[in-house]
């Protein structure tokens, strides 16, 4: 059992504005990129097994590429393989809402566009060949190195995102409006003990009690259990 937060005189809490989420909301946006990079390996990799059969799989899962045939600036490889099995796993976090999406699918995607990066860069610096075949629309270098493209832009929009996303919210706006005060709460009358003066019931507190009445001074108390009161001796009759 759960107990909240106790009023202050009688009066029930005022919630307080709801706060922003720091990068909770961000979660579904990450894992649509995640997932438009994950159709841009399984591109490459259809690619590829379209030219070399079933059997370009050994190369693809265990880097043998002795029998690989065709000519291709860039192949499915086994790291693109491992990169494949985290993104599922990462996209599955981003929809639980999982906290460790964000560092672990920024790892993941920039060591992949590294990658990239290198490739593109090195058909760019090689030799002349390789620099006018890199956009060529007759071979495949055209489609494969924007795909190459894509998943590194892919990959530096997630880093954005995610450091974005990963600072604290600043508190939300208070769209509630103005709240008058509470009035008093209403409670049924309540009957005192026998032998002691009613409880205050709601409104303004009760007069003070007054004190008991004085006898003049001079005049003899009166006994318990009534009766006229009894003169001194001495108090004024005559002796006999």
């Amino acid at each position: 059992m759960s107990y909240g937060q106790p009023g202050v005189g009688g009066f029930a809490p005022v919630a307080a504005p709801p706060r922003a989420r720091s990068g909770a909301a961000a979660l579904p946006g990450l894992a649509v990129i995640m997932i438009m990079d994950l159709l841009l390996e399984l591109g490459m990799l259809i690619y590829d097994l379209s030219k070399g059969g079933a059997s370009y799989l050994q190369a693809g899962l265990w880097g043998n590429f002795g029998h690989v045939k065709f000519d291709a600036p860039v192949y499915f490889a086994p790291s693109d393989a491992a990169t494949v099995v985290a993104l599922i796993a990462l996209i599955i976090g981003a929809f639980s809402g999982a906290a460790w999406v964000r560092p672990a699918g920024t790892t993941v995607l920039l060591v992949t566009a590294w990658t990239d990066a290198s490739s593109i860069i090195y058909q760019l610096t090689a030799n002349s060949d390789s620099r006018n075949h890199f956009a060529s629309p007759v071979s495949p270098n055209l489609w494969l190195n924007l795909d190459t493209i894509a998943q590194l832009l892919l990959a530096l929009v997630f880093a954005i995102v995610v450091g974005a996303t990963m600072k604290s919210g600043s508190p939300a706006p208070y769209t509630g409006g103005f709240t008058p005060p509470p009035s008093a709460p209403n409670f049924p009358p309540q009957q005192g003990a026998p032998g002691f003066p009613p409880p205050s019931q709601g409104g303004f507190p009760p007069p003070p009690a007054q004190p008991p009445a004085q006898q003049p001074w001079g005049y003899p108390r009166p006994e318990a259990g009534g009766g006229s009161p009894r003169p001194e001796a001495g108090g004024g009759y005559p002796g006999r």
